[in-house]
């Protein structure tokens, strides 16, 4: 009975230990203690040269085992990964199968031995070995106390391999994120944005970014919280321009349960959700006056307190701001509050239009079609020197969105892997008289329906016309909802 209490109390130890490294010592140490070993050690499979290597070992010779290999096959430990076999040798010098070689190396003596294999999901993943019985030899009492210790040795490596699984993933995908989002230039005055944008990133100062719409300012903000001391942090972009007025100060601070009709459970804000990291207030001239006073008591004390709650919560982050606006001039009509303007006017970096960085163009152009070629799947890998010519010969007024919407456009009409200049079709090029000047997102928007909706009507149907695009099924059946075609 107190042996089996001991099971009871060191199975509760070892599901309460979240750490992966400290969970197999403690199965180990478990191991040893409950069938009376003076050792016990846990060896993985390394597939890739069929050798099993120590991860964890208790004993005199724990530390000198840890850098020793041993081949599949080889020795007590070899022979059960090789065999799926539970084995117990009491005499390990009557039996042949005993490899006396990591003894030698550690000058540990071992006398008996009870092994068997770790598995996860129905694969032989290690083994799990006690070592010297102090008082008789291993019975078969012992190798089920072991068995069941193994399910947790399992389960931990299980889910160390899932996490690694996850973190690289996540690694994978941050890469592919600051692939796409990292600054793209040759011209001196973007390099001169890029210059203060790394030297501001190594402090926690606030920013403000100015310049027209679609120049890259968010661009840049994620650039200068790539480079700063919150890189691992989250960063929050808010665009302040799309959050209703009467919104605002419950998307921004959060809410508590029941702060008014529909608050059914508290949530975090924009705040909360950004601490550690960077908030990015894109179009912040757009925050109304009501809310003003809050954002700034927030920037001076770093507190605030949720719509209808009490408690005062912190947030540790840093601020960076954006607008295509003079401040100045909406700081003299009042509609944006002075106290505040100085405050976040604490290292502005203005961004040139792309009109005035006209060597930018083709970097950028070359950077569009890599990344739009790989989010729609089509093969696009180049573009005609006449195609560059036509790009650069325009004045770009909404900037690099404005080339982006093109390249996009561009790739989708193009039957080729490179782009010629007939697949260039600027805005006034593309505006019918009936339509006038409209928005470039509309204007960008209308030709995409009106050219899908050519090929629909010419092919039997979305499959045929999606070879007919150049594009995937699924991205030609998202486009046809987005511009509700039939």
């Amino acid at each position: 009975m107190d042996r089996l209490n001991s099971i009871f109390k060191w199975i509760e130890h070892i599901s309460q230990t979240l750490d992966f490294e400290k969970r197999i010592e403690l199965v180990m140490d478990a191991a040893k203690e409950l069938t009376d070993a003076e050792a016990s050690s846990l060896l993985l499979l390394d597939k890739r040269f069929d050798e099993l290597y120590f991860v964890c070992a208790t004993g005199e010779a724990g530390k000198q085992v840890k850098n020793i290999r041993i081949p599949l096959g080889t020795g007590i430990a070899g022979f059960v990964a090789q065999n799926d076999e539970v084995v117990i040798v009491n005499d390990t010098s009557k039996d042949s199968r005993f490899f006396k070689g990591v003894d030698e190396k550690t000058g540990f003596r071992t006398r008996s031995i009870l092994a068997l294999p770790l598995k996860i999901g129905g694969n032989i993943t290690g083994v799990v070995e006690v070592l010297n019985k102090r008082k008789g030899g291993f019975t078969a009492e012992d190798v089920s106390i072991l068995q069941r210790l193994v399910v947790y040795a399992a389960s931990a490596i299980e889910e160390a391999r899932i996490l690694d699984r996850v973190l690289t993933n996540v690694e994978t995908l941050k890469e592919e994120i600051e692939r796409y989002a990292r600054p793209v230039w040759k011209s001196a005055g973007f390099n001169n944005v890029i210059n203060q944008a790394e030297m501001v990133a190594k402090t926690d100062s606030i920013v403000l970014l100015l310049g027209e719409s679609g120049t890259g300012k968010e661009v840049i903000a994620r650039y200068i919280h790539s480079l700063s001391p919150r890189s691992n942090g989250p960063f929050i972009p808010v665009n302040c321009a799309a959050i209703p007025e009467n919104l605002f100060e419950s998307e921004l601070f959060g809410y508590e349960k029941g702060a008014f009709t529909g608050a059914v459970k508290s949530r975090k804000g924009y705040l909360e959700r950004a601490d550690g990291g960077t908030l990015l207030l894109d179009e912040i001239t757009e925050i109304p006056v009501t809310i003003q006073q809050k954002l700034l008591r927030f920037i001076e004390t770093k507190t605030f307190e949720k719509l209808g709650g009490e408690k005062t919560l912190k947030a540790d982050i840093r601020i960076i701001t954006a607008t295509n606006r003079r401040v100045e001039e909406l700081v003299k009509s009042g509609a944006f509050r002075k106290d505040l303007y100085y405050r976040l006017n604490v290292f502005p970096i203005e961004i040139p239009p792309l009109r005035d960085r006209p060597d930018d163009i083709e970097p950028l152009t070359h950077h569009f079609i890599r990344m739009i070629g790989d989010e729609i799947k089509k093969k696009v890998t180049g573009i005609t020197r006449e195609a560059l010519k036509k790009l650069k010969s325009y004045s770009w007024p909404g900037n690099a969105r404005e080339l982006r919407n093109v390249i996009e456009r561009a790739i989708i009409i193009s039957k080729c892997e490179t782009i010629t200049e007939k697949e260039i079709i600027l805005p006034e090029e593309g505006i019918g008289e009936e339509e006038g000047l409209v928005p470039l997102d509309e204007a960008v928007k209308n030709f995409k329906r009106k050219y899908i909706k050519k090929v629909l009507s010419s092919s039997r149907n979305q499959k045929e016309a999606s070879k007919i695009l150049g594009i995937q099924y699924s991205y030609l059946s998202k486009l046809i909802k987005e511009l509700g075609l039939k």
